[in-house]
């Protein structure tokens, strides 16, 4: 009699203990992996020569990873074209120069699509390298700058600026540009910065008034570095 107890007992124990076993297998939820990414970005260059128009620009940014580390990426920011355009010689009396030059201001709406590349380096950095397409129009304005320069011993000075009232200017921009970065990535957050030294571009900008009255140019630039900062919410 006793025997057929225990027997009966350790029946009941093992069912038990299956039981439990099969409800914590059952109540643990797999691990989600998360593909999107939607953020805040922000995007300056390095840029010391204000003859060189260029743009910096802030907005919001998509990312979508189609595979573990490949994804594709999306852009929309707002920015400001800015440029100085070389002075021009227009006379010259003696000691006295007269220059003119161009100032040119133009707000940009900048959109872009590229694809990414991702590696674990150390535990939650990642290191990427993207290739992205951006593509910028505007429309701002424009005016004339007239300086009245001296030259003496060697050493110039300028004793006059006068503005021209201001006219309008449209502005087309595309361009394609590598990068590299690094990010810090958490649950449910992403953090990380990209530097970027090459970009094969176009860019264009009509004058409603003045001379020339239309500039176009196709640049290869391997010398400008651009830096952009990130930070997204994983879902």
């Amino acid at each position: 009699m006793n025997k057929i107890i225990t027997i009966l007992w350790l029946l009941a124990v093992q069912t038990a203990t299956a039981q439990e076993t099969n409800q914590t297998v059952q109540t643990k939820k797999p691990l989600q992996i998360k593909k999107n990414e939607l953020g805040l970005m922000g995007e300056t260059h390095f840029n010391r020569d204000v003859h060189r128009g260029d743009i910096s620009f802030a907005g919001l940014q998509y990312k979508r990873w189609v595979k573990p580390n490949m994804g594709y990426r999306l852009m929309l920011a707002y920015g400001e074209f800015f440029e100085n355009y070389y002075p021009t010689i227009m006379s010259k009396n003696g000691d006295t120069v007269i220059e003119v030059s161009r100032q040119t201001t133009i707000p940009n709406v900048v959109a872009g699509l590229g694809v990414e590349m991702q590696r674990k380096f150390y535990k939650r950095v990642y290191l990427f390298a993207a290739v992205e397409a951006r593509f910028g129009y505007g429309r701002g304005n424009y005016s004339y700058v007239t300086s009245e320069r001296v030259e003496n011993n060697r050493f110039s000075q300028y004793t006059s600026t006068t503005f021209s009232p201001d006219a309008d200017a449209s502005m087309f921009s595309a361009n394609v540009a590598p990068s590299i970065g690094a990010k810090i990535q958490f649950r449910s957050l992403c953090i990380g910065t990209e530097l970027s030294a090459i970009q094969l571009g176009y860019k264009s900008i009509r004058y409603s008034q003045g001379f020339p009255l239309y500039t176009s140019m196709s640049e290869f630039d391997a010398g400008q570095f651009r830096q952009r900062f990130f930070i997204h919410y994983r879902f």
